[in-house]
């Protein structure tokens, strides 16, 4: 069959296509923005934040990365409370109901429930520490900061992060391109993902809505898991409701299963820690640097050295001494950083396991402890508006 004229080309339009040109793009840009950032700048008067006495973060659990909450606890308490307690779960309390936190007792010591604030989370290592107060603590300024330094964070290669624990917390908020950090193995679109939550409010904010709303899962996951449920439906605007229980028991460190009757002549089994000096320490590292960023926002840091002494095998005692008397105390004093070491004043019955946390009893103990203490005293004086209440005569301060 001869061709008897030139080949036409024909294009055939895609149905599937989504072509959009250079202006609608920008378009679009600005609505996605737009709708994003209003609705970043109005979720705190719909979603409202009435916090009453002795408020703690709902951290726990899936709940520890909501860092939005964080953001808006410090930005609440930022004209209410003139001074922070800052930490892990030994400040949150997890063996104590939030009206006997550490906090919840120095203010009923003072004499004002609107003294100290509970900064607590949930597993707030002090790398995790340095990367929520530089992306979420803006707010914290020119207050009195109580920081506990819980060491058992630097007993171990794994606690440290030098030896390739894999499991740790809070991961969104350790660096996230350090190389050192081997124990972290995400992807790089989730690290760079990561990157673009701490540098955009509208990304924290859709977390926090994942984490309170949605079991945190993505919204896809979670009308896989839930096919008969509607997601809009979820979004109630309620604010989680506040941990008020205390999250484990009160019964001591030593009668607990793990350590019970396993040591030498049936006493509890010990443990071994610390051994590796500080100066190798990441942790201790990233703890000078929360305070290097405290102060650079005016704030008056005072440092508590906690730590469990009684868990601690002979050896480990006399290395954790060392590692505070030769390194520790030394920098804080250089730094003019005043400082509270526990060391064996709360009672080892108080204690409930090997990270320092506390029964109620021992928060009190820990209270008239500080209060005694010259140092803690001069430090807080600037911020007592009312005379230091009695103590409580309930309360067994003895350290027995």
């Amino acid at each position: 069959m001869e061709q008897t004229g030139p080949m036409k080309h024909v294009t055939i339009a895609n149905s599937n296509a989504f072509i959009l040109s250079i202006w609608e793009w920008i378009v679009v840009a600005i609505l996605f923005f737009g709708i994003t950032g209003y609705v970043t700048w109005r979720w705190p008067q719909w979603e409202r934040l009435e916090p009453g006495p002795n408020h703690r973060l709902n951290c726990w659990e899936e709940k520890k990365s909501d860092y939005w909450s964080f953001l808006r606890w410090a930005r609440f308490a930022r004209d209410r409370y003139p001074a922070y307690v800052l930490g892990d779960s030994v400040v949150w309390g997890q063996a104590a109901a939030h009206d006997q936190t550490i906090s919840a007792m120095l203010n009923r010591r003072a004499g004002d429930e609107a003294l100290f604030a509970n900064m607590g989370v949930d597993g707030l290592h002090p790398i995790a520490m340095y990367g929520l107060l530089k992306y979420y603590g803006q707010d914290i300024r020119d207050k009195r900061v109580l920081l506990v330094y819980s060491s058992f964070w630097s007993g171990s290669a794994g606690g440290d992060l030098r030896g390739g624990w894999t499991d740790f917390f809070h991961k969104p908020l350790v660096p996230q391109f350090a190389g050192w950090l081997t124990g972290y193995n995400a992807p790089t679109e989730e690290r760079l993902g990561v990157w673009l939550e701490h540098h955009l409010p509208t990304m924290g904010l859709t977390r926090h809505i994942l984490s309170n709303y949605f079991d945190n899962k993505s919204v896809q996951q979670w009308m896989i898991d839930n096919p008969y449920k509607n997601p809009l439906a979820r979004i109630d605007l309620t604010p989680p409701a506040l941990l008020a229980k205390a999250q484990d028991t009160e019964m001591p460190w030593y009668e607990r299963e793990e350590f019970a009757g396993k040591g030498a002549r049936g006493g509890p089994k010990l443990v071994s820690s610390y051994e590796s000096p500080a100066s190798v320490s990441r942790q201790w590292e990233y703890f000078r640097k929360v305070i290097a960023l405290l102060e650079a926002q005016d704030n008056k840091v005072f440092v508590l050295l906690l730590y469990n002494p009684y868990v601690l095998d002979h050896p480990s005692r006399r290395r954790l001494s060392g590692i505070m008397e030769a390194e520790v105390k030394p920098w804080l004093s250089e730094h003019q950083v005043p400082f509270f070491d526990v060391g064996y004043r709360v009672p080892s019955r108080c204690y409930v396991d090997q990270y320092s946390h506390m029964t109620p009893q021992g928060h009190a103990i820990l209270t008239e402890a500080l209060f005694e203490d010259e140092r803690f005293r001069r430090w807080l004086d600037p911020v007592v508006t009312t005379a230091p209440a009695e103590a409580p005569a309930s309360q067994d301060a003895s350290g027995s």
